[in-house]
């Protein structure tokens, strides 16, 4: 896939259905502790599902007791692959 939108040619896009399944996949399955394990899972599903050579993601939950009292807290994970 590229990464240039100018082509405007739908076959070099991802498909965001199958985009949203895949995390949905990696939510619904196995709980984890940290957001960022869930970040890696699903960054590792996309990538095995998916002809992409660039990813990244946000993940964000609300703060809950956390000092300084914000709303969420979140990290966000960029990857590549050759």
């Amino acid at each position: 896939m590229t990464d240039d939108a100018s082509t405007g040619q739908i076959g070099q896009t991802v498909d965001y259905r199958g985009l949203a399944e895949c995390i949905l996949e990696v939510g619904h399955g196995r709980s984890v502790e940290l957001i960022e394990t869930l970040a890696t899972h699903i960054l590792d599903r996309v990538f095995a599902r998916f002809a992409v050579q660039h990813a990244a993601i946000t993940v964000r939950k609300k703060a809950t007791g956390v000092p300084g009292d914000p709303e969420w807290v979140g990290v966000r994970l960029h990857r590549s692959q050759t």
